[in-house]
């Protein structure tokens, strides 16, 4: 199968299997676990990317090829993505280059208090001021991470795949809209 179709399932059982555990919850909220549950992933994504770093540009085109669904819970196929990725920022490709640590940082910051505030978020029992305190942290952390990402990047980007620029712009957006939504939380309590 395509990897292109496989993705596009991934991404409908994504959007599909937390719809009945959020059907009480505000339509920012149901925004905001998607959000966290898309750091859960790409944490588990760029995990997959730095252990695998040595493997990462090999110049195969990712969407075009043929996996199992089985080959799509391999590290392989996540580095294929990642290979692709490189295409549009080649300082994937340079084994010492800081945006490995901004992925670490993504990694370590976002990862475990995404699943705590999910956890919260779908049980009735309200998020701790702590909890939210350590949102709008890695949110912070996140929004300034992917500037800086973005400005340094800006004269190594092949902008023929351009299209990779607008995958990132959530990690601008989001993490802002994070911190509005602790903020209307912490109003509220």
């Amino acid at each position: 199968m395509k990897t292109f179709y496989l993705i596009l399932i991934y991404v409908v059982l994504y959007l599909l299997l937390p719809i009945p555990f959020l059907k009480h919850q505000s339509t920012l909220t149901k925004i905001i676990f998607y959000w966290l549950f898309l750091n859960v992933l790409i944490g588990i994504y760029e995990i997959t990317m730095l252990l695998g770093r040595s493997h990462l540009c090999n110049n195969s085109y990712f969407w075009t090829q043929d996996f199992g669904i089985g080959e799509t819970l391999t590290a392989n196929f996540w580095l294929q993505g990642w290979s692709e990725y490189a295409r549009f920022d080649p300082r994937y490709c340079q084994s010492n280059n800081y945006v490995h640590g901004i992925e670490l940082t993504n990694v370590l910051v976002s990862f475990i208090p995404s699943l705590l505030v999910m956890k919260y978020i779908l049980t009735p029992k309200p998020i701790p001021p702590s909890i939210l305190k350590l949102t709008i942290l890695f949110s912070l952390i996140q929004f300034i991470a992917t500037f800086i990402y973005y400005v340094t990047g800006l004269s190594s980007y092949n902008y023929k795949y351009w299209i990779y620029a607008i995958f990132d712009l959530p990690w601008l957006i989001m993490p802002l809209i994070t911190i509005i939504w602790v903020l209307q939380i912490k109003i509220t309590i």
